[in-house]
């Protein structure tokens, strides 16, 4: 998992957290494979070993090879390495998961109460919270005795908060002493978790790694959702792989 939206409000009005469901057994060392390909077929050879995807550097420029003043990285010679990367998931019928919350909106009690940095963090955990919700669902219904590990791209912000979160649905004990003794029936058909096991992981992103591919997919949600008909192509691929049936966008972006 990995997430998009969490700076200025102003210029990022959703939070994002994305989740790419990985068959470690059957598909892990053949997506790595692939990512390490591009970055072959796209990548100057002096910069392959620790080149890592960063979409928002793809499609702005920056970073170490795509600066800005380069004539040799033109917006369209990005963009041909954005549409391969928004194909990966289809091209290995991986499912995706996603959480979102439209900051204006959230929360919608005591939010006089909170500055902006506990908003956004707060707004982080819920839309991680909807994306493993979905997460184990998916399992449930298409998977027989297999159980996942969450792997989150690190940030220190919200990483305490995420794994305390992530903990407490997990438990049985712990959620019914959040609900005062009992679970209710709407919350019970979901929680416990059962099949998001062990505490999340925090990774950096680094070469081959998947991570890459929930980066992708939340900067192009996120920019989905702000109304930027410029990455319809990117998040078409994307919305076909969504793994939880009946997944609804908000109304302002129904997919055609």
């Amino acid at each position: 998992m990995d997430e998009a939206g969490i700076s200025n409000p102003e210029h990022e009005p959703w939070v994002v957290v994305s989740g790419v469901i990985v068959d470690a057994d059957k598909k892990l060392i053949a997506i790595e494979r692939h990512l390490d390909a591009l970055v072959t077929r796209f990548i100057p050879e002096q910069h392959r070993d620790v080149f890592v995807f960063h979409a928002t550097e793809l499609f702005n420029g920056g970073g170490k090879v795509f600066r800005r003043d380069d004539p040799a990285w033109p917006l369209e010679k990005r963009l041909e390495i954005a549409d391969s990367l928004a194909i990966v998931a289809k091209k290995f019928h991986i499912p995706l998961a996603f959480g979102f919350v439209e900051r204006k909106n959230f929360p919608k009690t005591i939010a006089e109460e909170l500055s902006t940095a506990d908003k956004t963090l707060g707004a982080h955990v819920v839309s991680f919270m909807t994306c493993a919700m979905q997460v184990e669902m998916w399992m449930r219904t298409n998977t027989q005795g297999e159980v996942c590990l969450v792997v989150f791209e690190d940030n220190q912000q919200a990483k305490r908060l995420i794994t305390k979160t992530q903990t407490t649905y997990q438990s049985r004990s712990e959620l019914e002493k959040l609900y005062d003794g009992k679970i209710p029936e709407v919350d019970a058909q979901y929680f416990p978790f059962r099949r998001i096991k062990q505490r999340p992981l925090f990774e950096p992103k680094t070469p081959s790694s998947v991570l890459q591919l929930a980066d992708f997919c939340a900067y192009v949600f996120k920019k989905y959702l702000m109304g930027d008909r410029r990455y319809d192509r990117f998040f078409a691929p994307i919305h076909e792989q969504i793994a939880v049936r009946g997944f609804d966008l908000p109304s302002n972006r129904k997919a055609s």
